[in-house]
């Protein structure tokens, strides 16, 4: 299942990509890459930082969307897309979508 994360704060959307990827807190069950922004032609389109994040249904739900709620609760103009449909920055939404988005590709 994969996760797109937009973020106009680059420092958090490196952070993400190291804990994911360097520290592997996840145990192998998520890996991230930085993806381009879409609408490249504006200037604001330069600022923003795109992680997407593929996640395995051998995941703990629970930990993996707390962890991603807490990164980005502080930056207001993050936004959150889970296989296509965008999740809104509510840690109650955000397990309620990747619960029902995991069940339906098992």
């Amino acid at each position: 299942m994969e996760i797109v994360l937009v973020t106009h704060d680059f420092k958090l959307a490196s952070e993400i990509y190291s804990e994911i990827n360097d520290k592997k807190i996840f145990s192998g069950t998520v890996s991230a890459r930085f993806g381009l922004s879409s609408g490249a032609d504006s200037e604001e389109a330069l600022l923003i930082t795109q992680v997407i994040l593929t996640i395995s249904s051998q995941v703990a739900i629970g930990l993996f969307t707390n962890w991603l709620y807490d990164k980005l609760k502080t930056d207001n103009r993050a936004k959150i897309t889970v296989e296509r449909t965008e999740v809104q920055l509510d840690k109650g939404e955000i397990v309620r979508i990747i619960t029902e988005k995991l069940r339906k590709s098992s």
